[in-house]
């Protein structure tokens, strides 16, 4: 299949300018000043420096919207600063030095209620009345019911050394000017609110964002040639320092913004023909030869589109997958999710993923409880405060506070192991305890499924964990980052799922194209477009994955993938036992400890009928999926794995905002050219566009809460996320013909779960 995007580029360049001025808002003698004013002078004047609310920065890195942002000053800050008496200039230009949070002066300042205070940034030694430098105008006293700031410092506004080259971040800061009026504090303290007294123009060219859309995190590396005035780069636009209401020129382009306002404004569309050279060795040679794993389509000699489409360089059908033989005596935690040895040392999960025929074994550890070679103690003692809707501490199946990696560390030390159920026969043929390790072996030639093995002491399950015996479809290769607030490398498939696949492989490589104008308006550009060697998959017959309640970390059986009908499953001698699975169980005390004890039983926590369902347990915990976790809704922070996470090594659930950004908040029906309902496969679902690899979202349907039983297979697919909607609800997206919607569910219902890659 081929892949393409088209963007519209070239051409058409949109400039932004923000322009700050000092703040129009100035305490007057209120009650408040008039108590300060009572303080006698004599004492030595300490200060306050902080940024005008609202205020755009040309102080910090920027964000890639058009809000410029100000985190704060730095150690080695200076700013000067001034006081009158009156028409009496009483302080000029004196630095003070932000050193460690405080603001030292190069000389003591006398702080007195009656004088007005001012200061500037960045400090400049020549800024003073005698020299030929900036001046500050102090032939008038200050008014006493407004900011005359604008007015003290007309000369430096007007005079103000702006870099012609601005490109780098030094030079770039040093072009800003910040300055202030102070307001007296309760005590000899006097705060100055920094406001921007020149313009900044934000040039953002309208062809760079997301021109090249495969991977959203490594955007089109545009460069722009500039001559002349050299504007500062950062993220997906460039920014100039400029006088107010005066004619500057950056890019080619006239760039005005009037002095007095904060405001964006565009300039025309310029239109131009380009030609078009590659660099394909990156020698810094340009031709006409592009390399084979790339296409670039010119659409036009005008507002130029370019087509970028990735050469496929196979296509396998995995259909009618078995494990070949090879494995032995493999330690699941101290390899990765595609066999490969951990370089950082033994890594735990609830779920491990399985490629080979032949004998593993897996730590008796609780979950992700050891994480690159050491006790990972966050994912079960995240400590913290205790409260109903955040656990400080997690449970085993006792309900005792789980204090060590190791089950025989908590009084858990398992005597025998039992497979519970596994949805294709002659997957496992084997269970057992060996010292410390839980082993299987997965018969020669087993087919692609799931299995679940328990841990029991003296009959009773301590812990349980989910394989899954299946190609290695979890490879750096087959990932795409999608997100907006948050990038997440999201798995081609659910956790669990079987089925047969076709495997597209697309080789990579990093070309460099350059656009030369042809007339007098345009700009010369080059930019970079480096993708790696990736595989997408699609099904190519009906498939199936297991569900998940919120919060538990083991896996439902799946249905059949056509309609809302049970999974036949079978026990280690290949028995049927479908009447094992999702017994309900509805009473009040269902704790995680019960859920820990009976992973076949779908848990339904009713509280007698009253609205707070905590779905499978009797707690409304926040952190059951996400340790550190204190909020609900909209989380854009990357997930803290705990130990009831489902996923494998270095996977966990996704927190919401992954979904939130696919539904645009609410839906996305795909109108956008996002996604689309599928109409390649025999598997319902809906097709991710926008990354590359795409992401297919099988219809897999659900479990209901109360009951368990199955419905909407083959026309709605739901996904659950880590984040907490409340303490009854988990947020999810939830997709079908129409498009994608973010909503939220009961904790009790049955999800399918979608990992992500571990931060």
């Amino acid at each position: 299949m081929k892949k393409s995007l088209i963007k519209t580029i070239m051409t058409v360049m949109a400039a932004a300018f923000a322009l700050t001025a000092c703040t129009d808002e100035f305490a007057t003698d209120s009650g408040l000043q008039k108590s300060q004013r009572q303080l006698t002078g004599g004492d030595k004047l300490a200060i306050e420096v902080i940024m005008a609310d609202d205020e755009p920065s040309t102080r910090m890195e920027y964000s890639v919207s058009n809000n410029v942002i100000r985190s704060g000053f730095e150690d080695g800050d200076v700013i000067g600063l001034y006081a009158m008496n009156g028409t009496t200039l009483e302080v000029s230009n004196v630095p003070f030095t932000y050193t460690d949070g405080i603001w030292v002066p190069s000389t003591e300042v006398e702080f007195n209620p009656d004088w007005f205070y001012y200061a500037y940034f960045p400090y400049k030694s020549n800024a003073t009345l005698t020299s030929e430098g900036l001046t500050f105008a102090s032939a008038a006293a200050p008014n006493p019911s407004s900011d005359d700031c604008n007015v003290k410092f007309a000369d430096f506004i007007e005079e103000w050394p702006i870099a012609v080259d601005q490109s780098t971040k030094a030079a770039f800061t040093a072009s800003d000017l910040l300055a202030a009026r102070g307001v007296n504090q309760v005590l000899p303290v006097v705060r100055f609110t920094m406001a921007h007294k020149l313009a900044l123009a934000e040039i953002v060219p309208s062809y760079n964002k997301y021109f090249f859309d495969y991977d959203p995190t490594t955007k089109l590396n545009m460069k722009i040639t500039f001559s002349g005035n050299l504007p500062y780069a950062f993220g997906d636009a460039v920014y100039y320092i400029m006088r107010p209401a005066t004619p500057t020129v950056v890019g080619g382009q006239t760039l005005y913004a009037s002095a007095g306002k904060y405001r964006y404004s565009r300039i025309a569309t310029i239109s131009d023909t380009y030609t078009l050279s590659y660099d394909t060795d990156l020698d810094g040679s340009y031709d006409d030869a592009l390399p084979s794993w790339l296409s670039i389509t010119d659409s036009g000699e005008t507002n130029k589109s370019l087509q970028l489409s990735m050469t496929r360089s196979s296509t396998t059908n995995i259909s009618g997958w078995t494990a070949p033989a090879g494995a032995s005596d493999i330690d699941l935690s101290m390899v990765d999710v595609s066999g490969n040895a951990n370089a950082s040392g033994r890594t735990t999960a609830n779920s491990y993923m399985v490629h080979m025929s032949g004998t593993y074994k897996i730590p008796l550890v609780y979950g992700n409880a050891i994480k690159d070679g050491a006790a990972n103690t966050v994912a079960y003692a995240p400590g913290g405060y205790e409260s109903p809707t955040y656990l400080s501490a997690f449970v085993n199946h006792t309900g005792a506070a789980i204090t060590d990696p190791w089950l025989k560390n908590n009084s858990a030390t398992p005597d025998a192991a039992e497979l519970l159920w596994q949805d294709n026969t002659g997957i496992i043929s084997a269970v057992g305890i060996s010292g410390d390790y839980l082993t299987f072996t997965v018969k020669a030639g087993a087919p692609m499924g799931n299995a679940v093995i328990a841990a029991k002491k003296s009959g009773v399950v301590v812990w349980s964990w989910h394989i899954w015996v299946c190609p290695d479809l979890y490879s750096d290769a087959a990932l795409a980052t999608i997100g907006s607030a948050h990038s997440y490398q999201l798995t081609p498939v659910n956790l669990g799922w079987v089925g047969n696949l076709r495997e597209d492989v697309y080789n990579g490589g990093t070309c460099r194209v350059k656009m030369t104008p042809t007339g007098e308006t345009g700009v010369e550009q080059t930019f970079e477009v480096s993708i790696q060697p990736t595989k997408e998959y699609y099904p190519i017959s009906v498939g199936r994955s297991p569900y998940y309640q919120y919060s538990r970390k083991d896996p439902e059986i799946p249905s059949i993938g056509t309609g809302n009908t049970n999974l036949t499953v079978y026990d280690i001698s290949g028995t049927a036992t479908t009447g094992l699975i999702f017994s309900e169980f509805t009473d009040d005390g269902i704790t995680i400890a019960d859920g820990i004890k009976n992973p076949t039983t779908h848990f339904y926590n009713n509280t007698s009928g009253s609205s707070a369902q905590y779905g499978p347990y009797n707690t409304a915990a926040y952190n059951l999926w996400d340790a550190t976790q204190h909020s609900t809704g909209n989380i854009s922070t990357a997930t803290v794995k705990t130990i009831y996470d489902p996923c494998p090594p270095g996977f966990c659930v996704p927190s919401s905002n992954i979904w939130y950004y696919m539904t645009k908040g609410s839906s996305n029906d795909g109108s956008d050219g996002s996604n689309h309902w599928d109409t390649e496969s025999l598997q319902k679902g809906r097709i991710w566009t926008k990354t590359f690899p795409k992401m297919y979202f099988p219809a897999a349907g659900f479990r209901y809460n109360n009951s368990g039983a199955l419905s909407y297979v083959g026309s709605n697919g739901y996904f659950w996320s880590s984040s907490p909607y409340s303490g009854s609800y988990g947020p999810n997206i939830y997709m079908n013909s129409s498009g994608f919607y973010w909503d939220s569910y009961l904790r009790a219902y049955g999800l399918t779960v979608r990992p992500v890659l571990e931060e």
